[in-house]
C-alpha cells in the first residue's frame, strides 16, 4: 500500500476527489496502488539480478556465461567479485603482476609473485583434485590469458 499512500497524499490537497477506500475514486486508487506496488517489487527483484556485484545464485550462472572465462570459486560473493573483474577487464589480461595475482584469487585460484633481478615469474598453484581434465584445461587457459605475457609463469599441480 505504499503507492496507495503516496498517491492519496499527492491527490488529497486537490480537494477535488473522495480518497476514502470506500469511494469509487479511493477504490480505484487503492486498485492502482496495489498494481504499482507489484511493479515495484518485481522491478526491485530484476534489477539486482541486472548487475553481476549484486546477482543472485541463479542470475550469477548466467553472468558466468557471459564472462569471457569461468571462474572457479564457489561462494557467490567471491563468484560475483571474479564475474564483475572478467566483464569489467573483457579477459584481456592484466597489465601488472599484482593485478594478475588480484585477478588469480578472484577466481579461485592460489597464485604468488617472485621478483628475481633477471625475472619476474608468478608461480599458480592449480588444485587438480576437484577438476576434470576439461575443467583443467580451461584453467590453464584462463591462467594464461590474465597473466601478462612479459612475466614467466610457472603452474604447480597440486
Amino acid at each position: 500500500m505504499a503507492y496507495f499512500d503516496y498517491l492519496q497524499r499527492l491527490l488529497s490537497p486537490l480537494g477535488v476527489y473522495d480518497l476514502s477506500e470506500e469511494s469509487i475514486s479511493g477504490a480505484s486508487l487503492a486498485a492502482f496502488g496495489d498494481a504499482l506496488d507489484e511493479i515495484w517489487d518485481e522491478l526491485q527483484a530484476t534489477l539486482r539480478d541486472a548487475f553481476p556485484q549484486n546477482a543472485g545464485e541463479a542470475a550469477i550462472g548466467q553472468w558466468e556465461q557471459i564472462a569471457p572465462t569461468h571462474p572457479r570459486p564457489t561462494a557467490l560473493a567471491q563468484r560475483q567479485a571474479a564475474v564483475t573483474w572478467l566483464l569489467s577487464h573483457k579477459g584481456a589480461g592484466c597489465c601488472s603482476a599484482a593485478d594478475a595475482v588480484q585477478a588469480l584469487a578472484l577466481c579461485g585460484l592460489e597464485a604468488e609473485v617472485s621478483n628475481d633481478a633477471n625475472k619476474a615469474e608468478i608461480t599458480v598453484r592449480l588444485s587438480t583434485q576437484d577438476l576434470s581434465a576439461e575443467e583443467l584445461s580451461q584453467t590453464r587457459i584462463l591462467v594464461r590469458k590474465l597473466i601478462p605475457a612479459h612475466l614467466q609463469i610457472t603452474v604447480q599441480e597440486i
